[in-house]
């Protein structure tokens, strides 16, 4: 990888984030910003996503963390949830996330956007994909035992979620 294809990568993420910045129907539902707010670096993204409306998770305020490597877009990013969630595609041990935009990165010669990968976490939060969701017990209980899910999920939502301390390490995966 050259020096020039990364500053190309991350002239690419700039352009991103101010896109996504000034689309004010994206900043309904999400926020975004440098990880480190002190320290800008445009390889580490937080972002921050309301819970959708009508859904389990509605009324939490969850916090997600992109790390790029030198060489995007041709290289994945990492992009999972900090926030604990209940959710059948998100990975109960380190808030990795499976969706197809991320799980198909090699396999595309399009790259997704940011953009189109938080369009499909957001909508993933409004509709679980419990055949491609993590072989777990969360996904199992989705499948077996709906209303046992619906009530973990909410009270995962009101325990980690909360507006008030959502970036208090306890609410956190490690």
């Amino acid at each position: 990888m050259t020096t020039n294809e990364n500053l190309i990568g991350k002239a690419l993420l700039q352009k991103e984030m101010n896109e996504f910045l000034e689309d004010p129907d994206m900043l309904d539902d999400f926020g975004v910003d440098y990880w480190d707010e002190d320290n800008p670096d445009i390889l580490h993204w937080k972002i921050t996503i309301l819970g959708p409306t009508g859904t389990f998770y509605e009324g939490g305020y969850f916090l997600i963390k992109a790390d790029f490597e030198e060489g995007y877009p041709e290289k994945k990013p990492t992009v999972r949830f900090r926030t604990k969630i209940y959710h059948t595609n998100v990975s109960q041990y380190n808030g990795h996330i499976c969706i197809s935009s991320l799980n198909n990165w090699d396999k595309v010669k399009e790259k997704p956007t940011m953009k189109n990968i938080l369009e499909d976490i957001f909508f993933l939060m409004s509709f679980q994909n419990a055949q491609l969701g993590y072989p777990n017990e969360i996904t199992k209980e989705y499948k077996d035992n709906l209303k046992k899910f619906e009530w973990t999920a909410q009270e995962w939502c009101r325990k980690y979620a909360n507006v008030n301390d959502y970036d208090d390490p306890k609410n956190f995966y490690s």
